[in-house]
């Protein structure tokens, strides 16, 4: 019965897709992001990780208030050239 209720969900969503789905969100390349880190609350989905922005890496945070559907534009939060380009990472 399981597999039945789960083949007939992924049937559906290949016929017809969720809104949002309809076209693809572009992402930066692994050359321009390093240790990406998701968090998730409800339909609420945090992405935190570090992007080469101009030769340093830079802090960055995005969010998504439908599940990942959609993407708000990542916000850089932290200033490396304060502290010579160099950001810790543990």
């Amino acid at each position: 019965m399981r597999y039945i209720i789960l083949m007939s969900i992924t049937i559906g969503l290949l016929y017809a897709p969720p809104t949002g789905w309809d076209s693809p969100q572009r992402y930066h390349t692994v050359v321009n992001q390093q240790y990406p880190r998701l968090a998730a609350s409800g339909k609420y989905v945090y992405q935190g990780f570090l992007s080469g922005i101009g030769g340093t890496y830079e802090l960055c945070f995005r969010r998504s208030t439908d599940a990942g559907f959609h993407w708000q534009n990542e916000i850089q939060i932290s200033q490396a050239a304060s502290h010579s380009g160099y950001v810790p990472v543990k």
